[in-house]
């Protein structure tokens, strides 16, 4: 049940069709944000997603496949 809600969250948030980089802002420092990578396959399709702290327009939909990812993770 918990990976078809995922499907279902991956597709509904259209991860597949977002960019593979959002760029950090150019005033941050390395040292100033975290570097967040997410890659999913799904039915023989794979997209990778990096992003950091300091990055705009990143889709909320990505955080929240993150987030939810996370979540399961900790709970097995």
């Amino acid at each position: 049940t918990d990976e078809r809600n995922l499907q279902d969250m991956i597709t509904k948030n259209e991860f597949f069709e977002a960019n593979s980089m959002y760029p950090t802002s150019t005033t941050a420092s390395p040292e100033d944000y975290i570097l967040h990578v997410l890659a999913v396959s799904v039915d023989g399709k794979t997209h990778t997603v990096l992003w950091t702290d300091s990055s705009s327009n990143v889709p909320a939909g990505i955080s929240s496949i993150a987030q939810t990812i996370e979540i399961m993770a900790s709970n097995k």
